[in-house]
């Protein structure tokens, strides 16, 4: 995936998150705040610098949200 088309799904994914009405706020922020932070990791040290358990994560909430 292009490091473009990844931040794009991840900005995607937040809004997403933030949408869901079952959750509380505080659930959504903090899960919005957890992809925040991957975002940042990911654009300071790369793409290469995506665990294997974060990767399982994204892919998880993507199946799930969208």
């Amino acid at each position: 995936m292009k490091k473009h088309n990844f931040k794009e799904r991840l900005t995607q994914l937040v809004d997403k998150i933030m949408a869901i009405t079952d959750w509380t706020i505080e659930m959504r922020l903090e899960l919005v705040t957890k992809v925040q932070e991957w975002i940042t990791q990911v654009s300071v040290q790369g793409v290469k610098s995506v665990t294997p358990k974060m990767l399982f994560f994204i892919i998880l909430l993507d199946r799930i949200v969208f």
